[in-house]
C-alpha cells in the first residue's frame, strides 16, 4: 500500500478550520437554528445523522460554503 505523505490528517483538519474560525469571530456552534427543529447533516442515502465531530465538520464546511443545510 503507498502512504500519502502529503495528505493532511482528518484531526488537523477540523483543528485547523475550528482555529481559522474563531480567529475570524465565528463559532460554529452557535445556534442558527428556530428552536423545535432539527437540521443536523445526515447521509441521504441511509438517513443515518452524522455524529460528534463529523457533524461538526460538516456544519463547519456548509458555513463556509454557504450552503443553506
Amino acid at each position: 500500500m503507498v502512504e500519502r505523505k502529503d495528505k493532511t490528517p482528518y484531526y488537523e483538519q477540523v483543528a485547523n478550520k475550528l482555529i481559522e474560525q474563531l480567529e475570524a469571530g465565528t463559532a460554529p456552534w452557535q445556534k442558527p437554528w428556530e428552536p423545535g427543529t432539527i437540521h443536523l447533516p445526515h447521509n441521504p442515502v441511509s438517513g443515518a445523522r452524522y455524529k460528534g465531530s463529523n457533524a461538526l465538520w460538516l456544519e463547519m464546511q456548509a458555513g463556509v460554503s454557504r450552503y443553506p443545510s
